[in-house]
């Protein structure tokens, strides 16, 4: 893996794992983003938008591969540019994140609750 990097992504590459990973048809990959070291794919496929992406703001050498809906709720998996092949130890740092997040969230909901009664 490439520490503090952000590596390039071309489009056939994002059509390749959207193919592999989804088994889906990318013919309508469109480049939203490709300069400046961020490069950036996106399609919409019924209500979900598909995007491929280095990780340009983590800057941890991967590919991500996000399934997004119009909810806001999102599915992040992040790739070895190099294989292909997942990186589940990304993942879990990002749904750490999330949870850590989402816990904060609620306790300070929680504690509103508490100074309000």
């Amino acid at each position: 893996m490439k520490n503090n990097a952000c590596v390039r992504l071309t489009q056939k590459t994002a059509k390749a794992l959207i193919q592999r990973e989804l088994n889906l048809s990318a013919s309508r990959l469109k480049t939203e983003r490709a300069k400046g070291g961020v490069y950036i794919y996106k399609m919409t496929l019924g209500r979900f938008e598909i995007t491929v992406e280095n990780d340009w703001f983590e800057r941890n050498g991967l590919y991500v591969l996000e399934i997004s809906s119009g909810t806001g709720e999102a599915m992040r998996l992040y790739y070895d540019p190099d294989t292909l092949e997942e990186n589940c130890e990304a993942e879990d740092k990002n749904r750490a994140e999330i949870r850590k997040e989402h816990c904060e969230g609620c306790a300070l909901m929680q504690a509103a609750r508490e100074g309000a009664q």
